[in-house]
């Protein structure tokens, strides 16, 4: 599967886009900890269906060791979407003069996604280890439907708000540093994908179930 990238997915969620009201699905107050948990429709692709997870470990800025070029993060994918991310750390040294947006955490919403009873965020039955900094990549075989917990612990106070793209496609976003990042990823039927975690020092780990291919 053609890696869709944590870098992707903040550009991705950063794109044009009018907000909408909050709806049931966001979290109005604010807290410094959001967590949540959806099952997600999985894409099709050569009649196969799979979702991807990545992870990499963060990657300072020469210029500037105080901020980084890219932040450890997680994220979950279909052929088609990012389904779920959680990046950690701060600050991102701008790009050829692009600002990275503030989304840290997202979970895809909207009729794809519905909100689900939650899963562990557990490694346990699978098999991994520390990321690298260049990203590390797994294809899973997943069935139909796929749960996705995302759970950040942020710096400070901050809520999921809910943003609409193009096509349609609707996120439920929070900003703000994350200081741990989860990211649990299970089939339908509940047997255990992938976990990820990350950290604001830089560090990431990832697991993942037998028969998932690495990338």
């Amino acid at each position: 599967m053609r890696r869709l990238g944590l870098t992707l997915a903040i550009v991705f969620l950063g794109g044009g886009g009018a907000l909408l009201q909050p709806t049931a699905d966001a979290q109005p107050a604010a807290s410094r900890v959001i967590d949540r948990t959806y099952s997600c429709s999985v894409e099709a692709r050569a009649g196969v269906r799979e979702v991807q997870a990545q992870a990499n470990a963060g990657l300072r800025w020469i210029e500037d060791r105080a901020k980084w070029k890219r932040l450890a993060g997680a994220v979950v994918s279909d052929s088609v979407t990012v389904l779920g991310f959680v990046s950690a750390g701060n600050p991102l040294a701008p790009e050829n003069g692009f600002r990275f947006p503030p989304q840290r955490l997202a979970i895809l919403a909207g009729s794809k996604c519905r909100a689900a009873a939650r899963i562990p965020l557990s490694r346990a039955g699978l098999s991994g280890g520390p990321a690298s900094q260049l990203g590390d990549a797994y294809d899973c075989v997943a069935g139909s439907r796929v749960i996705v917990r995302v759970r950040g612990v942020f710096r400070g106070p901050t809520s999921l708000k809910p943003k609409r793209y193009a096509g349609g496609v609707t996120q439920l976003e929070a900003a703000g540093t994350v200081t741990q990042g989860y990211l649990a990823v299970r089939s339908g039927a509940g047997k255990p994908l992938a976990y990820a975690e990350v950290f604001e020092s830089g560090k990431a780990r990832l697991f993942t179930a037998r028969g998932c291919v690495e990338d």
